[in-house]
């Protein structure tokens, strides 16, 4: 990646139905590369006491009693 985004943070106020906020596709990777590594790190200091749900386990809670 180069240094300068090819489309830096914009505030796009002109259309009401669009978000307040535009991003350039380099501003929009780095910001998710860093929500994953933060939740990667709170995953790894505070783990779920809930046992991971399995396809399985899944498929059985969501079945539907017969009528």
């Amino acid at each position: 990646m180069h240094s300068s985004p090819a489309k830096p943070i914009i505030a796009a106020a002109t259309s009401p139905w669009l978000p307040p906020i535009e991003f350039g596709i380099e501003p929009y990777l780095k910001m998710c590369h860093s929500f994953n590594e933060a939740l990667r790190e709170l995953e790894a200091r505070f783990p779920s006491p809930r046992p991971l749900l399995t396809l399985e386990t899944r498929k059985k809670l969501l079945k539907r009693k017969p009528k």
